[in-house]
Order: structure tokens, then C-alpha cells, then sequence
């Protein structure tokens, strides 16, 4: 495989993925339920880190997340 060098290519502008979680809009004591039955332990692994994520680069959020029978709900605490 030959890479080819290339100049004068534009690097692009920030672009920041939108979360699918409301993690942005929730103030202090807020929360979301996701109700999923099916695998709540996968679900509960998959909110905590979106929400470890999106703290890394907004660190004055902090969420905490439970799983229920039903599903899961992340509130948030800072």
C-alpha cells in the first residue's frame, strides 16, 4: 500500500458528536429513566459511560446511575 503525502487539505473545524443522552440540558436533581427489560446490566454499563465521557470534557457534571428490573435511571448530582 503506497500513502500518498498530501498539502493545502483543510483541517476541519471542532466538530462534537450530540449525545443521544440529555446529559446537557439536566440540572442538579434531575434524572432519565430508559426502560429496557431486557439487558438492564448492559444498558446501566452503557449510560455510565456516555455519562463518564461527557464529564471528561464538562468536568462540573457528575452523574450516578441505578439499574431497576425495568431499566435503568442516570440523575444527575454535580
Amino acid at each position: 500500500m503506497k500513502i500518498k503525502i498530501e498539502t493545502g487539505v483543510p483541517i476541519p473545524k471542532n466538530v462534537t458528536r450530540k449525545s443521544k443522552y440529555p446529559f446537557r440540558e439536566m440540572e442538579v436533581g434531575n434524572s432519565f429513566f430508559i426502560n429496557e427489560k431486557e439487558n438492564v446490566a448492559r444498558l446501566q454499563q452503557k449510560l455510565s459511560a456516555a455519562a463518564s465521557m461527557f464529564c471528561k470534557g464538562n468536568p462540573s457534571y457528575k452523574f450516578k446511575t441505578q439499574g431497576f428490573e425495568a431499566g435503568v435511571r442516570v440523575w444527575r448530582v454535580k
